[in-house]
């Protein structure tokens, strides 16, 4: 499907809960490469939607690994209530 073109186009692959890419982190984006980190939300998104999931990337200056992914988490119960709490 469209993902699957996306995935081959963009050059991101799954790793556990982590979808990974090129760059650093998010000071590598640019006007000029957005669409490409656009793509790794997407996939990241495709396989974690809805409400009840989180798209994270990592500050710089806390991470271990430097090398940009995007971490795709299900929260469990109390992650729920705080999102509740917030809505």
């Amino acid at each position: 499907g469209v993902e699957a073109l996306l995935l081959l186009r963009g050059g991101w692959h799954q790793g556990g809960d982590k979808m990974w890419g090129s760059g650093a982190g998010v000071e590598s984006i640019s006007r000029g490469n957005i669409g490409y980190y656009n793509a790794g939300m997407y996939a990241a998104h495709a396989r974690c939607g809805g409400a009840g999931c989180a798209l994270i990337v990592n500050p710089p200056g806390h991470r271990s690994v430097q090398q940009f992914h995007i971490h795709f988490v299900h929260y469990n119960s109390y992650g729920a209530n705080l999102k509740r709490r917030l809505e």
